[in-house]
């Protein structure tokens, strides 16, 4: 009987080190909790400000951007060619020489 005795206390030992061991992860769990809940509120208004800020475009390299491009493509045979280009008021007159094959580009920038 003193045995069992003996073998009971040990039990309810041990019981009482892991409740001790629970209640601690616990309240360190409770207290984290709460500074990061306490955290998050005071930080929230600094960080909605932050996100705004990430989330808006950088515009000022969109105002040097043309307000229109027009492209145009024409096939030609090999050899020089005489090209004149009229936009917006703006003349171009080049000669460009096109290998077989090849191909040849002509820009004109007419601002306003």
């Amino acid at each position: 009987m003193r045995a069992r005795i003996l073998e009971l206390e040990a039990e309810n030992d041990a019981y009482e080190d892991a409740f001790e061991s629970i209640s601690a992860v616990i309240t360190v769990s409770v207290v984290v909790l709460l500074v990061t809940t306490v955290a998050a509120l005071v930080a929230s208004p600094y960080l909605v400000d932050a996100l705004t800020v990430l989330d808006t475009p950088d515009t000022r390299s969109w105002e040097t951007l043309p307000a229109r491009v027009a492209i145009a493509r024409v096939r030609v045979p090999a050899g020089e060619h005489r090209v004149h280009i009229d936009a917006r008021g703006v003349v171009r007159d080049t000669t460009v020489n096109v290998e077989k094959g090849g191909w040849a580009v002509v820009s004109l920038m007419a601002l306003r």
